[in-house]
């Protein structure tokens, strides 16, 4: 929503429920394919017109975020304000309630805020062909964090494909503490690639979910396992919960999640991690229903 005190933005987290690499390209980047879902659990984040700009943070993440020229936010903001050929002064107000480097998009998902923020003040037109550019300044997943909804993602990340909205499915998030560098995961990607997917209607069914877990994977969990033994841990720990469907690592790590049939059950799963490590950040959610 948005008024003379400025708009307020939802920046929710983002989960791959398969993710596969299928390439390289000439230029470095890795070429993906992935289905990319959203949680409500989200950060926050408030952003006014001023007379320069400035960043505050606030939350149980707030100390782990990077300081204010290095971050995301601060970089999309400064990127489309020498794009558009204006000062980017505004104040932004950020509540970070997701854990950083846990694979869950927080970062992206605070730049495409600040996207959509500027796109309101300013009033400029965003093109699909404009995804690239935001994907190689920003970030592969920028792209789908601006939209915001469920997608396949491929290419670089800035090809989106939107798909039927997600069903009613519970999710628990389960985040062991450590963080893990992307381009170190990417880096230890080496052929043979997987091949891409060619059927994927009947894979990105929501209904249908149970193809998951015979069908896909993500390509990047087993070198993150390798480099971060916690995340291990945290799969585990899902797998052993009555009731879960599924678990695998989302994104390059390090944050697991699980998927419930029912509330009580993601809930009580979710306690009792909390509980064999109370260290964790842990939380029963569901997905967006878009």
């Amino acid at each position: 929503m948005g008024d003379n005190k400025g708009i307020t933005l939802q920046c929710h987290a983002k989960i791959n429920l398969f993710l596969h690499v299928t390439g390289k390209r000439a230029d470095g980047y890795h070429e993906l394919q992935s289905w990319v879902a959203f949680a409500e659990v989200a950060d926050t984040m408030l952003v006014r017109e001023a007379k320069q700009y400035h960043l505050v943070v606030q939350g149980t993440f707030a100390s782990s975020l990077p300081f204010m020229q290095d971050n995301l936010i601060t970089k999309a903001a400064h990127l489309l304000a020498a794009r558009y050929n204006r000062k980017p002064n505004f104040i932004v107000e950020l509540n970070k309630n997701l854990p950083i480097g846990a694979g869950l998009g927080g970062g992206s998902a605070n730049a495409a805020a600040m996207v959509r923020a500027m796109q309101h003040f300013w009033r400029f037109e965003w093109l699909p062909s404009d995804a690239e550019w935001l994907a190689k300044k920003l970030g592969s997943d920028v792209p789908v964090c601006l939209a915001q909804r469920s997608c396949i993602v491929t290419g670089l990340g800035d090809e989106l494909e939107a798909f039927a909205p997600m069903p009613e499915q519970h999710v628990v998030l389960v985040y062991p503490g450590v963080s893990i560098s992307t381009k170190d995961i990417f880096d230890m990607m080496v052929p043979p690639y997987t091949q891409p997917i060619k059927d994927i209607e009947h894979m990105t069914n929501p209904e249908n979910l149970k193809h998951l877990i015979h069908d896909t994977r993500n390509d990047l969990m087993h070198p993150a396992m390798g480099i971060e033994p916690r995340i291990l841990q945290a799969y585990r720990s899902l797998t052993r919960q009555a009731g879960c469907m599924l678990s695998r690592m989302t994104g390059s790590g390090s944050c697991c999640f699980g998927l419930f049939a029912d509330v009580e059950t993601a809930r009580h799963a979710a306690q009792a991690i909390r509980v064999a490590e109370p260290e964790w950040w842990v939380r029963a959610t569901k997905f967006l229903p878009v």
